[in-house]
């Protein structure tokens, strides 16, 4: 598959802009861009995204948005394919949530 890159013991997959998906039983949400307001913030999903080069972090809404289980991926962040467990270990107890769907 032309999606797919297989990097030591990690196989990479390429994704559209927005995906959904459960790993492990958790539901993720994943965008090219972060997103504030995602499907499932309110329960529990994790919004996994790239774009921002880890600007975001810096600014007054990324000290917002990343107490609510969003998480910066790109190359800046992680300068390997994180694992899950990599991903899990950014986020904070208990969450911020923008929304209660």
């Amino acid at each position: 598959d032309q999606n797919v890159l297989e990097m030591g013991d990690k196989r990479v997959v390429f994704c559209p802009n927005y995906l959904e998906a459960f790993v492990n039983g958790q539901h993720c949400v994943m965008s090219h861009y972060a997103v504030a307001s995602f499907n499932g913030q309110g329960k529990g999903a994790f919004m996994i995204h790239g774009h921002s080069h880890g600007s975001l972090y810096r600014s007054e809404l990324g000290k917002l948005l990343y107490g609510a289980r969003v998480v910066d991926v790109g190359v800046e962040n992680f300068p390997y394919p994180p694992s899950f467990g990599d991903i899990k270990a950014r986020f904070r107890e208990p969450p911020v949530s923008f929304d209660h769907h």
